[in-house]
Order: C-alpha cells, then structure tokens, then sequence
C-alpha cells in the first residue's frame, strides 16, 4: 500500500494499518529502543511526499499551558502599523512580514543558547539589547557573545538534505533516519532547552499576530500566492507535527521493514493500467520503486464551496448566497467573509445577518482549524465569542424594536 503526504493525516492511516491491526510497539527494556511487534495483518507500506521529510516531532511542553512566546519584531504594534499605512493587497508577505518572523525565531533560538552557557540573568539583559538594535548590530552581538553556536538561518530548517545525501538511496536512508532520530532528541529536550525547539515554536506562539497580518486580502494576490504554496508547507512541517511518540513508531516500522519512507523529495506515483496497480516511483533514486494495490492520498483538501459537495454548499453557491474567497484572480480558499465574519454574498453584499467561522471561511481567515489551547485566546474562541456577542446585541435591538424583525443565520 502506497500513502501520499507525510503529514497528521498519514500518522492516522499508518497508526490504522499497523497497531488498527493487532501490531504492537514495545520497548527493549535494556537499550530503550522501540521495537515493532507484527501482527501479520498489516501491509507493507511506502510513504512518500513532495519533501520526502515527515513532520517535526512536537517538542515536550515545557511552558505550561499558557506561557507563550512574546513577539519582540513581528508584535502587534507593528502589524498595526501595516494596517494604518498599507491598502487592501499591498502587503507583500516575504519582503514584509517574513523577516521579522523569521528574526522572531532566530531570536528564541539564540536566546535559549544564551540561557544555558550564562545563565537567565544574561539571556534577559541580551533579550533586552537585541530588541533595541537593528539586525545586522544585532548579529554583531550574537557573534560576540555566543561564540561556536551554529548560525541559524530559515533554509536550513526548511531544506536540511545536504547534497551528499543525495549520492545514492542508501546513503539517503542512513542520513533521514540520523535526521529524525536527531529531530526526536531535541524534541525530548522540550520547547524552552532545545534552542531549535524553541525556535520553531516560535511559529504557532505568534501565529495570532501572523494572522492578523494577512486576513482578509491584506497581501498582494501573488503574495497570497507564494506564502501559501511556499511557506504554509514548511511551517506545517516544522510547527504542527505529533507527539515525538509517533516519529518514534515510524523509525521501527521502519528497521522493521514494513515502511519505507526513503524515496526522497520529488516522489510521486503514477496508475499502471495493465497491472492495475499502483508505481511510486523516486526522480532522484531511480531503482527505488514500489507496486502498490491501493493508493491513500493522506492530504486534507484545502476548504472551497467549488469542490465541496454538499447539497447545502452548492445550494448556497448557486443562489449566490456565498462565493469563493478570491485575493484578484487568486481563489485562496473557503467563503468570503468581511472582519466580522459576516458572509459576503455573490454581489459583494456582506449579510449583517449571516456569520461564517472556522474551515468553511479558512482562506478569508488563516488557520481556522487549530484545536484551541488552555487560558490562551485561540481565534475558535475569539471568533466564537464575538459573533455570539453580535447576536445577543441584535436580540436586544429586535426586543426594543419590533417592528424590525430580524433572521439569524450561522454558517
């Protein structure tokens, strides 16, 4: 069986196919190495995808259920400042807001180095400086001060394959299962001690300000363009993966031979009508192929009222209730929705009585589908909160006027 995507959805349908049929995973209890039990019901599996790199493993928590990183560039204040100077469709997502996200990474990285070789006390009064400095100042610091540690730079979180590892596909199996044992370790280290942990955390604890960069058509088309088929992926990888647990359970499915995940990036499959199978097929190792009877294409489908096929979706489209969020002649994904959440019809008309939240408007609104946290304002929550408080505010009009009658409708 062949699996498209290396993401969460494939961690569910591998998890389905291996322990979803009586395997089991034990720990040897003299080198800690996790060893996979067979069943002999499960399938032999290929995983590939257009990386060829699975998800991060998510790092042990160590911040308690609401302590969040404190954005120290891409803060508030300056997306504010965005809002003020910049029109609809004028921010540009990589010459704008990138930089300072990435600074904001590269900043909880160098920080936590600085933690662990001089203690708290310093890490605080060089958080202070660099904040205060522009970056090429700031850089001068850090050479200074954190001598020997490894310079951080977004391309080698995003592009890791060294091109050595590429020579043939046993050195690139060798080389993915260092890489993701390497991953587990500092993963086990927690979100605070492993400075890149800390780092890639950085992405979900300023993703409300991120948000509130971008909602609405707030990029250019052809930015919207590039920051979700180049840097919502890589984002994925490096800051929504599982628990460590189950990067573990691939490496000893792995040594046990029933799944490879060595095809590299690039790999794709392809129908072999007279087989009536399945190829995957490796463009950089060649002699890596692998027959498949089914194949699962373990992606979520992003949210669009054009592919959707629901009879309520396409009822709602056709009488020009809803229309796809479009940034110019981009259809980005979901419903259109103004800033509070109001659906906007075919006619560009937003329903003052009609709301739309969560993955049916993801597109219009920027990662609506996250599971909200503990004493942290999760935008479910926020969104929830203020189109219910709109609704109690009209009730309370209907009640003084009625003579004005009022439908409500949530989408």
């Amino acid at each position: 069986m062949a699996i498209e995507g290396m993401g969460l959805t494939a961690i569910d349908a591998i998890a389905a196919l291996t322990v979803g049929r009586g395997g089991r995973f034990h720990r040897n209890v003299e080198t800690g190495e996790l060893i996979y039990q067979p069943s002999g019901q499960e399938p032999a599996l290929a995983l590939y995808s257009r990386s060829g790199l699975p998800l991060s493993a998510r790092a042990e928590n160590q911040k308690g259920v609401s302590d969040q990183y404190r954005a120290r560039f891409l803060t508030r204040a300056q997306v504010i400042r965005w809002q003020a100077e910049k029109g609809p469709g004028e921010l540009d997502f990589f010459a704008d807001v990138f930089p300072l996200l990435v600074r904001d990474m590269a900043h909880a990285y160098y920080l936590a180095h600085a933690r662990q070789r001089h203690g708290e006390a310093f890490a605080s009064l060089l958080d202070e400086t660099l904040v205060r400095l522009d970056t090429n100042s700031a850089e001068a610091i850090l050479r200074r001060c954190c001598t020997g540690i490894p310079l951080f730079t977004w391309q080698s979180l995003v592009d890791p394959i060294p091109e050595v590892a590429l020579q043939n596909r046993g050195v690139y199996q060798v080389w993915l299962r260092t890489f993701l044992e390497t991953d587990l370790e500092e993963a086990r280290r927690g979100n605070v001690d492993s400075p890149l942990k800390a780092a890639c955390d950085v992405l979900r604890d300023v993703r409300d300000n991120l948000r509130d960069a971008i909602d609405f058509g707030a990029l250019s088309a052809s930015s919207h363009r590039e920051f979700m088929g180049e840097f919502v992926p890589a984002m994925n990888r490096l800051a929504v993966g599982p628990p460590l647990e189950r990067i573990e359970e691939w490496l000893a499915l792995a040594k046990a031979g029933y799944l490879d995940l060595g095809f590299g990036p690039g790999a794709y499959a392809a129908m072999d009508p007279e087989q009536a199978s399945f190829m995957v097929n490796s463009p950089l190792f060649p002699q890596a192929s692998f027959r498949a009877d089914v194949l699962v294409r373990a992606r979520v489908p992003k949210s669009s009222p054009a592919i959707d096929q629901s009879i309520f979706t396409q009822r709602l489209l056709e009488r020009g209730v809803i229309q796809p969020f479009c940034n110019g002649d981009v259809e980005i994904g979901g419903i259109e929705v103004d800033a509070d959440l109001h659906i906007v019809s075919a006619e560009g008309e937003a329903l003052d009585n009609a709301w739309a939240l969560g993955t049916v408007c993801e597109g219009a609104k920027f990662y609506t589908y996250i599971v909200p946290r503990p004493h942290v304002n999760s935008t479910a929550l926020v969104d929830a909160g203020r189109t219910v408080g709109e609704l109690f505010t009209r009730a309370r009009l209907k009640r003084t006027s009625p003579e004005q009658p009022i439908a409500n409708t949530a989408v």
